[in-house]
């Protein structure tokens, strides 16, 4: 700020009411006043009211009484101002801005010595102005290097109330909650600070759920607008335009921010174009009530937790929210994926649901189930899609048809075969019904695939024909037809029919082109790889995916990108260009988590530690599988934790760990008995006999296999036996202690001692990435792959007392 002071002769503070402007430019006043020849004067500008009040206060602050300056007052402080070297502070100038505009653009012209330092909500728009905006503090519970900001404050205030408050590994994530509930906004943090003389840190979190902008300042001298966080919002909001507050109140109902189509279409007043919406936004992240976030992609408008809610309630309260929530399931329902939140399309369906509006629920749940495939947030996503359905249970309509096979496709991506073949064949009954032709037959295709997937290449031909059949009587150019080739193509490539796929997949190719369909033509592209992969042709299948991942780039899509990726990865790796693959692994874990794709990470790091086992690095091989395994328990995702498990078992093994390779081994197998993948559970008892021959384990008999699916009662029970033999392990050293770092070994003692992540950083001051950094290094140091055992074991060597 001084240095901003010395390069500038305006400055302004701007930010949200609470931010602390005032207290920033009092401090700042005081440090600066003395390299000023007539040194700083504050002018506090709330309480004026007129347009001459503003020259008459700074007259009255910075000169002797001189009577009322009248309609030359203006004039009359320019020269009296003229001599003097002056840091004038102007505080509060957001309710008199285009006045206080107006008066500074005049002392700044005729005054040369002069600086001015204001504090508002908005910019004053005067030509060689020099903006500070102050955001809110972190409200982590800490940094790398200690308590965040927002948390120090809260210390600060606390002890000054209460000498020997301390924020520690008891409370420190309940004062990161206080700072969370007031957005980090210092008001609100001293105001629950304090209230730490009568309440404990957790009832000032209870009150704050209550009633989070309730909090009242109890200090005399405080303005009436910053004695809660409530009044301050109340005095941001008075000052703003009909039109603004309208479009405030309205932009509430998003919950994860907006784009400026968005907020045209559900927030705008009638007969407003996108142009008007745009200057009424602009006013508002003007004046700090509305946060721009500006990406390649496009801006985006949200507000700070704190202001959407209390502007929410003011929706409620004028009746307005029934109308602007329909405003906006009707938006969601027209809208791209590429442009809805998932926050977004939780509430309103949530509304839709308690409105009874099962219909608007089936629209916006329709057009928006891309979002948590994207995102690979499967099974939250077939949480909502199961809730919407079960509502709109007595409704056999197309409309829920839609939803039907929107909710198998997440099975389907989620590996849950059963339910994506259950909800495929409801929306087939259903759309065959209706005579929906263009909806069936995608719906058809999508039985198709389950059973491709299920190794039934017969019943997926069967289906994948139906579906192009389907897809003609909609019309030639139907897209239908060219997805039903695609898995066509991906069927008889399982029998070998290696020339048939391929002039399956280039029909697909050509008709895709055709329509202008850029994002599934890299899709065939890629089955055109994987097919050429399968063949030994991993030159040309590198070819293919390079193709796929040009037109991914092309059209924006980051998750096709990063599927390319990870396919070009297992190209080099197969051509041997290990270094080639892991590159091109990383970049695929990259866009993975620029999207948010949990589930595409997790696959991505299972390359890795595929790559890092074949690269001689297994103790970096066993950390990424341990990732891998994870991420994809914790997504439900479980044909891919079964083969994540596999590997991890075969690396064990390889490295001499018994116990790590025969556990994983049999919660692999178990996986794949319950998903009746009978090949895959016969190759794994098969294994499981093996290694048991190997290592002497005994008190584990293997069922005799129907082949059927009868015998998986039997498999089970078999399996749960095996988990409590013995495994004779290889004699070797006990590991010791001091194997670990000073940090690991504090670490591993604070999980031995029951403590969460957040509570091992707050305890040890360090962030929660860094302790997931030093167990995962304990872990691969000491071969341990699950906390309980990590506990387990800091008890026994004493680290945890």
């Amino acid at each position: 700020m001084r240095d901003a002071l010395a390069r500038h002769r305006l400055v302004t503070i701007t930010g949200l009411g609470g931010s602390g402007k005032t207290r920033l430019a009092l401090e700042v006043a005081a440090s600066v006043a003395a390299h000023h020849r007539d040194g700083a004067c504050v002018v506090e500008l709330a309480s004026v009211t007129t347009a001459d009040g503003v020259a008459d206060a700074i007259h009255r602050a910075v000169l002797p009484p001189s009577g009322r300056p009248g309609v030359d007052g203006l004039h009359a402080l320019t020269g009296a101002l003229r001599p003097l070297q002056l840091l004038l502070v102007l505080d509060n100038c957001e309710h008199l801005t285009a006045d206080v505009s107006r008066t500074v653009e005049a002392l700044v012209g005729a005054c040369p010595q002069l600086r001015v330092l204001a504090t508002s909500r908005e910019p004053l728009h005067v030509a060689g102005e020099h903006l500070v905006r102050l955001d809110p503090l972190d409200v982590d519970p800490c940094t790398v290097t200690g308590p965040s900001d927002a948390v120090r404050l809260f210390l600060d205030r606390a002890a000054a109330l209460c000498p020997g408050f301390a924020v520690d590994r008891d409370n420190v994530a309940d004062v990161a909650r206080i700072c969370r509930l007031v957005d980090g906004l210092p008001l609100g943090i001293e105001l629950a600070a304090a209230r730490v003389s009568h309440l404990s840190v957790r009832e000032i979190v209870q009150h704050l759920e209550e009633q989070p902008a309730r909090l009242r300042a109890r200090r005399p001298g405080v303005a009436a607008r910053h004695q809660t966080l409530a009044t301050t919002l109340d005095w941001s909001f008075a000052l703003l335009s009909p039109v603004e507050q309208d479009v405030l109140r309205r932009l509430a109902v998003f919950a994860g921010g907006a784009g400026l189509a968005a907020i045209a279409a559900v927030c705008a007043p009638p007969g407003s174009t996108e142009d008007d919406v745009l200057d009424v936004v602009s006013r508002l992240v003007d004046k700090s009530l509305v946060i721009a976030d500006r990406s390649a992609t496009g801006s985006r408008y949200r507000m700070l937790d704190s202001v959407r809610r209390d502007a929410l309630d003011r929706l409620h309260a004028v009746g307005e929210e029934d109308e602007v929530r329909r405003r906006q399931a009707t938006w969601l329902a027209t809208a791209g994926v590429a442009d809805v939140d998932a926050a977004d399309v939780l509430t309103s369906l949530a509304w839709a649901l308690d409105a009874g509006e099962v219909d608007v629920a089936l629209a916006v749940a329709a057009a928006t189930w891309k979002e948590w495939e994207v995102s690979g947030r499967h099974a939250e996503g077939r949480r909502i899609l199961e809730q919407v359905l079960e509502r709109a249970e007595a409704s056999p309509t197309p409309e829920r048809a839609a939803v039907l096979v929107a909710a198998a496709n997440l099975a389907l991506a989620a590996g849950d075969l059963v339910a994506a073949r259950r909800r495929y064949g409801e929306a087939v009954d259903t759309l065959a019904a209706a005579d929906r032709p263009a909806e069936l037959a995608a719906a058809q295709n999508g039985v198709a695939i389950v059973a491709l997937f299920e190794g039934d290449t017969t019943a997926a031909v069967r289906s994948a024909t139906r579906s192009l059949q389907t897809s003609r009587s909609v019309g030639p150019d139907h897209a239908g037809v060219a997805f039903a080739r695609v898995t066509l193509g991906m069927a008889v490539a399982r029998t070998g029919e290696h020339q048939a796929a391929e002039h399956h997949l280039l029909e697909a190719l050509a008709r895709f082109r055709r329509l202008g369909l850029k994002r599934e033509a890299a899709s065939v592209l890629d089955n055109l790889g994987n097919l050429a992969a399968d063949a030994g042709d991993p030159h040309r299948a590198t070819r293919f995916y390079e193709g796929a991942l040009q037109l991914q780039r092309d059209v924006g899509d980051h998750r096709g990108a990063a599927l390319s990726l990870n396919n070009l990865c297992l190209a080099a790796q197969q051509l041997g260009n290990l270094d080639r693959a892991w590159e091109h692994a990383e970049a695929a874990r990259a866009a993975f988590a620029s999207i948010h794709d949990r589930l595409g990470e997790a696959a991505t790091v299972n390359n890795l530690a595929n790559l890092a086992a074949e690269r001689g690095q297994p103790a970096q091989a066993l950390e990424l599988y341990l990732t891998s395994v994870a991420a994809f328990r914790e997504a439900g995702d479980v044909r891919r934790l079964a083969t994540s498990l596999h590997n991890l078992a075969d690396l064990a093994e390889a490295v001499d760990e018994r116990q790590l390779a025969w556990d994983r081994s049999i919660d692999a197998v178990s996986l794949w008995n319950q998903l009746g993948e009978d090949e895959e559970t016969r190759r794994g008892l098969g294994r499981l006999q093996a290694l048991a021959g190997a290592w002497g384990v005994t008190g584990w008999e293997l069922p005799a296999l129907a082949g059927d699916g009868s015998d998986r009662e039997a498999v089970s029970h078999a399996l749960e036996r095996a988990r409590w033999v013995s495994v004779p392990v290889t004699p070797r050293p006990p590991v010791q202690r001091g194997e670990l770092t000073p940090r690991e070994a504090q670490v591993v003692g604070l999980v031995g001692r029951g403590l969460s992540n957040a509570g091992i950083a707050g305890e040890l001051f360090i962030s929660e990435r860094t302790v997931e950094s030093h167990i995962a290094n304990a872990r691969v140091k000491l071969a341990i792959d699950r906390r309980t055992v990590l506990a387990r074991w800091a008890i026994e060597h004493g680290l945890s007392g």
